[in-house]
């Protein structure tokens, strides 16, 4: 739902890693606008979807480490405009 985080304006740090996540709704990250650092790793992820990542333009790490991701489409990353560093590594792609 968009509205899970909606009370988390300033976090500075999101930590999802080892849930199991499988799937993230399209809007999950809504209102996180101001989030600087998100670690999805070791989830069970497999595909994103274009403009999965729109509303986190602040995020300057993202780790996508250790999850089943097999492909990447055009305009996953779309929105994050300050990224420095994203880790993609022990997955399938």
């Amino acid at each position: 739902s968009n509205k899970t985080f909606i009370d988390l304006k300033n976090i500075e740090k999101l930590e999802l890693f080892s849930n199991n996540l499988e799937n993230l709704e399209l809007d999950c990250f809504f209102n996180l606008n101001g989030l600087p650092k998100l670690d999805l790793s070791n989830n069970l992820l497999s595909k994103l979807k274009p403009g999965q990542f729109n509303y986190l333009n602040k995020v300057t790490d993202l780790n996508l480490e250790m999850n089943n991701i097999e492909i990447i489409v055009e305009n996953t990353f779309v929105g994050l405009i300050e990224l420095i560093k994203l880790n993609l590594s022990r997955n399938i792609i």
